[in-house]
């Protein structure tokens, strides 16, 4: 059985405050319910790794934005990562999910940097 096998087993969580899930999940969820009011109600997506953009798995988190971008132009998207070396390649990226208009927004996502001084113990290098 593959991980979207047993996924569909489940019932969809119309209910939930929080949703924690792979892209690769996301889009077998996304795809089971996809015209219902639970997609449209989405407001915040949080990605994690961000950094996987441009890697072989890359093509699988734009297509988990897209999937809730198709039914919730208004969603709030953060992408987070500890590792991502191109944040203003990152940030581009994101402008195009960032609009409620048919039309890129050339303004890129904003851009928030917490360096070492936000650690609690600092790292030795």
């Amino acid at each position: 059985a593959t991980g979207e096998d047993e996924f569909n087993s489940l019932e969809p969580p119309l209910n939930a405050q929080i949703i924690c899930a792979t892209p690769e999940k996301w889009i077998g969820l996304s795809r089971r319910l996809h015209n219902s009011k639970f997609l449209r109600s989405i407001e915040l997506v949080l990605v994690d790794e961000c950094h996987m953009v441009g890697t072989s798995r890359g093509a699988v988190l734009e297509l988990a934005l897209l999937s809730v971008r198709q039914h919730n132009l208004d969603a709030r998207l953060i992408a987070v990562s500890a590792t991502v070396s191109n944040m203003g390649d990152i940030s581009t990226w994101l402008s195009s999910y960032n609009t409620s208009s048919a039309e890129l927004d050339p303004t890129p996502a904003k851009i928030i940097v917490f360096g070492d001084e936000y650690r609690p113990v600092p790292l030795s290098k």
